[in-house]
């Protein structure tokens, strides 16, 4: 039971990222053949994949810096020793965390207001903080992939295995 549900956890991002993917996929699919084949196109439809497009890419975002899969530029990095590769490393997973502090801060804010004013979509009629709480969901899941990816490089350094240390 442990192992799952420590699965789970490893792979929650994924989790939500496959069935997103495939109803996107399902909802534009079912739109088309409703528009040229019955001459009716859904209104929804365009809602609802625009949220799912936002939710799976920041989750995306998140598999990216737990898989070391996210842009960046290492030329200079890369020719380091280890320990200051490490300690760069470290400045920058920080500078990261502070930047996605702030956008959790106000994507809250964002989420509140909407709340508060009682903000709906057009065609689905259902608040819009539901679009943007991805902005705070998804910067904590990156947070903590941050840290994750983090303490492993700082394990593989103190492990001795220096070169292993990556950005």
């Amino acid at each position: 039971m442990k192992k799952t549900i420590l699965k789970c956890l490893d792979h929650f991002e994924e989790i939500f990222l496959v069935p997103g993917f495939a109803i996107m996929l399902i909802i534009n699919f079912c739109n088309v053949l409703s528009r040229y084949v019955f001459h009716n196109s859904w209104a929804f439809t365009e809602e609802l994949c625009v949220m799912m497009f936002v939710y799976v890419s920041f989750f995306g975002a998140a598999v990216a810096v737990k898989r070391r899969q996210h842009l960046g530029f290492t030329l200079i990095l890369d020719k380091l020793p280890p320990a200051l590769k490490l300690l760069f490393n470290i400045v920058i997973s920080t500078m990261i965390i502070g930047f996605l502090g702030i956008m959790i801060y106000y994507g809250i804010l964002v989420c509140e207001n909407q709340l508060r004013y009682k903000s709906i979509t057009a065609a689905l009629r259902i608040s819009t903080a539901y679009a943007s709480a991805c902005i705070p969901l998804s910067g904590v899941l990156i947070i903590i992939r941050t840290i994750q990816v983090l303490i492993e490089d700082v394990k593989a350094y103190a492990a001795g295995r220096r070169t292993e240390v990556k950005l």
